[in-house]
């Protein structure tokens, strides 16, 4: 079980995290969602540890990992950053190698165990048959594919991911959404995640999370958490909720339009 107790966080004068509590099961598929600006990833990173919080505490299975190093850490949860560098001379395996590093001492070869786990990473990502290729060479779905290889080759219970599908095309982000499932379903990891499509959200997690103005408006099953009401209250949008596939969806409703006179009125600014 992962517990965050009373995590008290201040970025700004206009912005922090005060006093949040919450669990997260082992298990689960969890979505952190939320406007911009709302504290999804500054929550994501003050789990992770990559941030430290003013007061409070992370329990992770009956340990507070605020204090813990971070080789502890990486052997208990991993987090893959939003954005990360596309341009390293790695091959795909060498990539992936590196999450085997937190086991294994600084410079000691690779054992049979760690090289069965790099290559069940490799197979269940889908990235095997392109281990040998360049990183650089690869699309941004592929190449997506190859860094959560590389945190699932950590092999810790908790994965952490902020905005996985952000920059790829709508059939690169449902391979990555079904990668994500697999990997809970087949390997019964936990999956902690900030994503920016609600629908998706709702289709591949088991418990949401809504995050407004650096505090959980609400949180439960996505048939429970999506309402009118707190697409009206947190997004500041009329919608319509429907289901599909035993999930809820919405569609949302026209922003209310300006009338032609009061669009005819503004000036053009000249060239």
């Amino acid at each position: 079980m992962l517990t965050v107790k009373d995590l008290t966080y201040r970025h700004s004068k206009r912005f922090g995290i005060d006093k949040l509590n919450l669990e997260f099961p082992k298990g689960e598929v969890i979505s952190i969602i939320g406007p911009n600006g709302s504290g999804k990833s500054t929550l994501l990173r003050l789990i992770a540890a990559l941030l430290r919080p003013e007061k409070g505490a992370i329990i992770l299975d009956g340990k507070n990992i605020v204090s813990s190093n971070r080789k502890a850490i990486a052997r208990q949860l991993t987090m893959l950053p939003q954005t990360h560098d596309s341009a390293l001379d790695f091959t795909v395996r060498e990539l992936v190698e590196f999450g085997r590093n937190p086991h294994k001492r600084k410079f000691a070869p690779f054992s049979r165990e760690d090289k069965a786990i790099i290559d069940w990473a490799l197979a269940l990502a889908n990235v095997k048959k392109y281990e040998h290729r360049p990183l650089f060479s690869l699309s941004g779905g592929e190449r997506q594919r190859a860094w959560i290889a590389m945190v699932l080759a950590q092999r810790t219970d908790y994965l952490l991911l902020d905005e996985p599908t952000t920059f790829l095309d709508i059939v690169h982000q449902l391979e990555i959404l079904e990668v994500i499932h697999a990997i809970n379903q087949q390997d019964n990891r936990t999956v902690i995640m900030v994503l920016h499509d609600l629908n998706q959200a709702a289709q591949y997690s088991d418990r949401l999370i809504v995050m407004k103005d650096g505090a959980v408006y609400q949180q439960g099953s996505p048939e429970e958490v999506f309402s009118e009401r707190m697409f009206a209250e947190v997004f500041g949008i009329a919608v319509s909720i429907h289901e599909m596939d035993g999930k809820p969806m919405f569609v949302p409703k026209r922003l209310k339009r300006r009338g032609k006179e009061e669009c005819t009125s503004l000036p053009i600014p000249s060239a």
